[in-house]
């Protein structure tokens, strides 16, 4: 006789919780990252026996890593710092170059006196483009298109922008974040005002996602250099004033002698008067031309927006992806109120899971815990692939059941956009409470995607096929999130499969809360 227990509730509960790695048991001593990228990296030197020394080498010879040590294309800024016999020593460098190929040589003895020489290098350079402007007269507006070209390997750009505020940057493709293809031009273009005179040489940085993030870093920058003149303006010379010739002073004339009048009728001469004097003209005042042109308010400076990445990349909606959260990073999550999810990476691609789920009886009974983990075995540029293994009890008002559920996860994409697929098996052993015990076993294939449409918005989708069940769950939800959060909001349906003629549609809501750190 078959139990009763409501299976697609083990299902959400499977599919809540999955996520996983089989223990870490190599002895290798490794790095991460195992590559360079432009300015400052983060690496961590692990040894599971204990690092005893690390040493560098120069010019074919070995020699002491020591903090200050620099060369034309890589400085260390600080040397491994570790413990005796600790398992992991980190240190930073920084690489001044992109288009040249920069590499440490490293020896590393671990504590029972293994010694492993591991190889850092840069594993892409760019052909940086230098874009001359020409000659540009004050307060005219200069283009140019500018090109991130990729060559046999995709990347993602989550950013560009100028550190000046004379050089705007119009996007005529796709606004960042993007991810390029290979063999690919994304154009943008870049233009210039300005009313002061001179060179002006600024990069356009352009900031692209690590495939290997650490220290904080997620990114880097390759940058390609505008050049522009602004020609001074042209200042004529004052025009001097044209000499006026002197007039000539007008000769006096003689006095005219008085003429005695007759005896009769007084009659009145006219008096021949002088001319008035010309004065000599004023000179003319010649304007002291001043250059005195201002330059424009400066436009608010692009700063680098934050690079917002969804920390539920780790699953779709309820089951997993191929990724793993980074080292020393954790979540906790919550769904429909009633199921709980922690997860934590002790080491590199390494996640731990631990869960719980309770629905009270007033409702419908129902107690379940499961633990386990998954290592992120294939981890190259895109695509991630996981293995993992999840242990489960659960009890209901009729039944108990112990499980064990191994399972698979490729996931192909970026943060932009993700497909997954999935396959586990589960193996289930049932205690009825009115039956003997019994056996059940199954075959899971699931799947879906996730696709941002907006800078803190995602749209997630995924089903699930179980082998001998009645029910296909299907799932569609809204995600909001920033750097810390995530909160999805949406609906999942039971359809039948049709192995039961009174199966229907089982609606349920989805909501669900990760908090990560």
């Amino acid at each position: 006789m078959r139990a009763t227990a409501p299976y697609h509730l083990l299902l959400l509960l499977l599919a809540t919780i999955w996520a996983g790695a089989a223990e870490q048991t190599s002895a290798q001593i490794s790095i991460y990252p195992t590559v360079f990228y432009t300015g400052l990296n983060v690496l961590t030197i692990r040894a599971p026996r204990g690092v005893m020394k690390v040493e560098r080498r120069q010019a074919g010879v070995w020699g002491p890593f020591v903090t200050g040590q620099e060369s034309r294309d890589l400085r260390i800024i600080t040397s491994p710092i570790f413990a005796r016999c600790a398992t992991t020593a980190q240190f930073i460098a920084q690489v001044k170059t992109v288009s040249r190929s920069v590499s440490l040589h490293l020896r590393v003895t671990d504590c029972s006196g293994r010694t492993e020489e591991l190889v850092i290098a840069t594993e892409y350079e760019w052909r940086i483009s230098r874009e001359d402007f020409g000659h540009v007269q004050p307060g005219q507006i200069a283009c140019r298109e500018f090109h991130v070209i990729t060559e046999n390997r995709a990347f993602v750009v989550d950013s560009i922008v100028s550190p000046s505020p004379l050089f705007t940057i119009k996007f005529l493709q796709r606004k960042p974040p993007v991810t390029l293809p290979e063999d690919f031009t994304y154009r943008y273009q870049v233009c210039f005002k300005s009313h002061r005179p001179g060179l002006h040489k600024v990069p356009m940085l352009v900031y692209l996602r690590r495939d290997q993030p650490a220290g904080g870093f997620s990114n880097y920058i390759v940058a390609d250099t505008a050049y522009v003149r602004v020609a001074a303006p042209t200042v004529l010379p004052p025009t001097p004033p044209r000499p006026i010739p002197p007039r000539p002073r007008p000769r006096p004339q003689p006095r005219p002698t008085p003429i005695k009048p007759p005896d009769t009728p007084a009659v009145r001469l006219a008096v021949a008067t002088p001319a008035p004097q010309l004065q000599p003209p004023e000179p003319l005042a010649i304007a002291e031309r001043k250059n005195s042109i201002t330059p424009p308010q400066s436009l608010a400076t692009p700063g680098l927006a934050p690079v917002i990445v969804d920390p539920a990349a780790h699953r779709l909606i309820l089951g997993p992806t191929g990724r793993s959260i980074e080292e020393g990073e954790g979540f906790v999550a919550n769904y429909d109120g009633a199921g709980w999810l922690a997860g934590y990476a002790p080491v590199d691609r390494l996640t731990l899971l631990a869960g719980a789920l309770y629905v009270p009886s007033f409702i419908n009974y129902s107690l379940t815990a499961s633990a386990g983990g998954r290592y992120e075995v294939i981890r190259s540029g895109v695509v991630r692939g996981a293995i993992g293994v999840q242990g489960q009890y659960s009890e209901s008002d009729i039944s108990a059941i112990v499980a064990a559920s191994p399972y698979l996860s490729f996931s192909v994409g970026d943060d932009d956009s993700r497909a997954t697929l999935s396959v586990a098996y589960s193996w289930r052993h049932h205690t009825p409470n009115y039956e003997a015990p019994f056996d059940r076993s199954a075959l899971i294939f699931g799947g879906g995607m996730d696709y941002r449409i907006g800078r803190n918005w995602k749209g997630v989708a995924e089903g699930y096929w179980l082998q001998d069940s009645d029910y296909l769950p299907l799932g569609i939800a809204l995600r909001w999130f920033n750097n810390r959060f995530a909160v999805d909001v949406g609906l999942n349906l039971n359809l039948p499969t049709g192995q039961r003629s009174d199966a229907t549609i089982i609606p349920a809501p989805i909501i669900s809360g990760t908090w990560a750190w």
